[in-house]
């Protein structure tokens, strides 16, 4: 029996994403073309957004970014509010840096451009995944960064 193109499969979000990381992240070490693209875009976003990186060590940050979406990536896997987890929603929050809420979704949107910059194959599908994925820690993060 044939199956129509209505009938065949298509990847979950979780797999799509998933597929996503493998290609652009890996394991283990960091993208560095893909972190270095994302800060350039990201710190270009804003003047507001320049100067909360102007005195920031880029080398150790860039480190940071990568342990972040690890942790934000387990936070979508598990629920299970990590001690990292924790960490960053602290970090960013009224006690730590005091990051303004609009700023994640700028975040999320930088990371995409990013994403597709580093990957000609990336789709609406594709980005559709990762923000659903990183959903779910950057909620969490906004609530807490936010009281």
């Amino acid at each position: 029996m044939n199956q129509t193109s209505s009938q065949i499969a298509h990847p979950t979000y979780e797999q799509r994403f998933n597929d996503s990381v493998a290609k652009l992240v890996g394991q283990g070490a960091y993208n560095v073309a893909l972190i270095e693209d994302f800060y350039r875009i990201f710190i270009h976003k804003s003047d507001a957004i320049a100067a909360l990186f102007a005195n920031t060590n880029m080398s150790a940050q860039k480190t940071m970014l990568h342990d972040s979406l690890d942790t934000l990536i387990e936070f979508s896997r598990t629920k299970h509010v990590s001690q990292e987890m924790q960490k960053l929603a602290h970090a960013h929050g009224p006690k730590g840096h005091k990051i303004p809420l609009y700023l994640f979704d700028v975040w999320l949107d930088s990371l995409m451009d990013a994403l597709y910059q580093q990957d000609a194959a990336f789709s609406r599908e594709d980005e559709l995944a990762w923000r659903l994925t990183l959903a779910p820690g950057i909620t969490f993060i906004k609530f807490y960064s936010g009281k």
